[in-house]
C-alpha cells in the first residue's frame, strides 16, 4: 500500500504545474461544472466547457444588473470574480496542452470567437455604469484585462509559447529536484524515465492506417 501511495506521489511531482492545478477542482465551479470538467479529458473540449461556464457568469451579471433587488452588488462581484478565474484557468489548460504537444486548434478558435463577445459585453457594462458600479468596478476591470490578455495570447505564436512553457516547467522541476533528499531525487528521476519510456512505447504502438512497409510521403 505504501508503495502505491509513494508512486502516486512521485507521479504527482512529475506533472507540469498547470496540469496539477487542473486536476484539483476549483472552488469557483459548481459541483456539476467540476464533474463536466473531469469528464472533458480532451483540452479542446475542456476549453469549450470553461467558455460555457464563463458565458453563464456574464449572463448572470447582466441579469443582476437589470434587477433592483437587494444584494445585487455582491452577486455581480462574485460572478465577475468567478468569470476571471475561469478565463485564467483556460490559460492553464492551453499551457498544459502545449507542454504535452496536443493539438488545440479547435479550442483556440472557439476561444478567439467567444473571447471577443465576452470583451464586448464587459466593456458595455463598464461604459454604462450602474449606481452601485463602485462595488464591482475593480473586479470588472480585471475581468476585461484577463479576457483581452487570454485572447491575445491565444492568437500569438503558439510554438514560441510552448517553448516558454517547457522552459518554465524545466526550471520548476529542477528546483523541486534540488529541494529533495538524494534518495527521493533518485526515485523521482527513475520514475520519470520509466514513464517517458512507456509513453514512447505507446506512441510506437499507436495504430496507423498505413500499410506495412509504406512510408509517409515526404513533401518536396
Amino acid at each position: 500500500m505504501r508503495a502505491i501511495l509513494f508512486t502516486a506521489f512521485l507521479l504527482g511531482l512529475l506533472l507540469p504545474l498547470p496540469a496539477q492545478e487542473i486536476v484539483g477542482m476549483d472552488d469557483f465551479l459548481s459541483d456539476h461544472e467540476a464533474d463536466l470538467i473531469r469528464a472533458a479529458q480532451d483540452p479542446n473540449e475542456r476549453i469549450v466547457q470553461y467558455l460555457l461556464f464563463a458565458q453563464l457568469r456574464i449572463e448572470l451579471v447582466k441579469q443582476r444588473l437589470v434587477s433592483e433587488k437587494p444584494g445585487r452588488s455582491p452577486e455581480v462581484h462574485k460572478n465577475l470574480k468567478q468569470y476571471g478565474e475561469i478565463m485564467e484557468t483556460i490559460d492553464d489548460v492551453i499551457d498544459d496542452a502545449l507542454a504535452r504537444k496536443i493539438d488545440i486548434t479547435k479550442g483556440i478558435e472557439v476561444l478567439g470567437q467567444q473571447g471577443e463577445l465576452f470583451a464586448a459585453d464587459l466593456h458595455k457594462i463598464a461604459d454604462n455604469p450602474a449606481k452601485d458600479h463602485w462595488a464591482y468596478e475593480f473586479v470588472l476591470k480585471d475581468a476585461i484585462d484577463i479576457t483581452e490578455d487570454t485572447v491575445e495570447g491565444s492568437r500569438g505564436d503558439l510554438a514560441e509559447r510552448a517553448r516558454l512553457v517547457q522552459e518554465a516547467d524545466e526550471r520548476r522541476e529542477g528546483k523541486r529536484l534540488e529541494s529533495m533528499s538524494p534518495q527521493l531525487r533518485e526515485e523521482v528521476t527513475k520514475t520519470k524515465k520509466e514513464e517517458q519510456k512507456k509513453a514512447a512505447e505507446r506512441e510506437r504502438k499507436r495504430p496507423t492506417l498505413r500499410k506495412a512497409g509504406e512510408q509517409t510521403e515526404k513533401k518536396p
